[in-house]
Parts: C-alpha cells; sequence; structure tokens
C-alpha cells in the first residue's frame, strides 16, 4: 500500500498545479493534518477522522460537507491518473462542468 507521504504530496501536487488561481483566490485549499498531534484533536473528532485517509469538504452556506475518499489508494501508482482524479473530483465538488 502507498504511503500517506505519497497521497498527501500528491494530491497538493495536483490542487497546487490545477488550481492555482482558486487557491490563490481561497476557492480551494489544500490542508494535510495530522490527527495524531494534540493541537489537532479537535478537528479530528469533528470529522471522526482516524488513520490515513483524504477527505474533501465542500462547504455550503457555512456547513462542512464532509467526504471521505479511500479510493484514491488504488490510484497513487499513477501520477497522471491520480491528479486527473483529484482533478475530477474538486471540479464536481465547485459545481464546474469538466
Amino acid at each position: 500500500m502507498p504511503d500517506l507521504y505519497c497521497l498527501g504530496k500528491l494530491t497538493g501536487e495536483a490542487v497546487n498545479e490545477r488550481f492555482a488561481d482558486d487557491v490563490k483566490s481561497g476557492l480551494v485549499e489544500f490542508r494535510e493534518i495530522n490527527i495524531d498531534l494534540p493541537e489537532n484533536k479537535a478537528l479530528a473528532e469533528k470529522f471522526q477522522a482516524s488513520g490515513s485517509v483524504l477527505f474533501f469538504n465542500s462547504i455550503k452556506n457555512g456547513v462542512d460537507n464532509m467526504q471521505d475518499d479511500a479510493n484514491v489508494w488504488g490510484l497513487t501508482g499513477n501520477t497522471d491518473e491520480f491528479k486527473s482524479y483529484i482533478t475530477k473530483k474538486v471540479n464536481t465538488l465547485l459545481g464546474r462542468e469538466i
């Protein structure tokens, strides 16, 4: 199984490369959070996060709409496929046609 570093690295690259304008405007944000650190305990509890997982969160009307995505683990061996999947997922959350 790919390691968490690979998952975080590839996701960060995909977001920063393919959504640079949205990141710059604050519409899209990528954060890698270690839930084992005490300062992240409340966040981990809020989203019931445990283990290594990739969450997508879209905030609508001030409400978090958190989704975990286990599908990404099988894609980390193919960088282009992984980044395309992340791009599609983020575009869908933004309500954009692909």
